[in-house]
């Protein structure tokens, strides 16, 4: 477990360990009270996503002891339902033959996610994140890892879900 947590995921001859180091995100998670779920998929030839959801245990219903974080980062995006946000590895036209390390987090309006996504590169710093710039009906906060990241991936994940929750 302790090397998965220093590890960093690059090109897609490391699809096994961006699965590793998701499954060390649900284990070593400071966000209780949620429930994680696995997502591998591929939306393309050439594409795949691994990554987890962090799901609301119990939609928006009464709160879960000891679910601190999380109730907070819920709260914090006004989520519509109980997805609260996916952490995980993307593929795509803009980076081939690699990951993007990103983290989706589900707002209520495009407006809450512009605000959160701006939180998060306040408190984390251009060097560490890239915000997406979200369309006008995109209810969702886009972060992407910077190159320059001085943080493991499952760190840079829990500091991106931390920041989020603590704006």
């Amino acid at each position: 477990m302790h090397e998965i947590k220093n590890t960093t995921v690059g090109g897609f001859g490391d699809a096994t360990e961006a699965v590793k180091v998701v499954q060390a995100l649900q284990e070593c998670s400071q966000f209780p009270g949620g429930v994680w779920k696995m997502d591998i998929m591929s939306p393309g030839a050439g594409h795949i996503n691994i990554g987890v959801y962090l799901r609301s245990a119990d939609g928006r219903q009464k709160p879960v002891p000891k679910a601190g974080l999380t109730t907070s980062l819920r709260s914090k995006l006004d989520c519509p339902g109980k997805e609260i946000a996916w952490f995980g590895y993307e593929s795509g036209e803009a980076v081939p033959g690699k990951f993007s390390t990103s983290v989706y987090l589900y707002c209520r309006s495009g407006k809450r996610a512009k605000r959160v996504g701006d939180r998060i590169k306040d408190v984390m710093g251009s060097e560490e994140v890239s915000v997406d710039e979200p369309f006008e009906d995109n209810s969702e906060a886009v972060i992407r890892r910077q190159k320059s990241s001085k943080f493991s991936d499952v760190d840079w994940f829990l500091k991106v879900g931390e920041a989020a929750a603590e704006g």
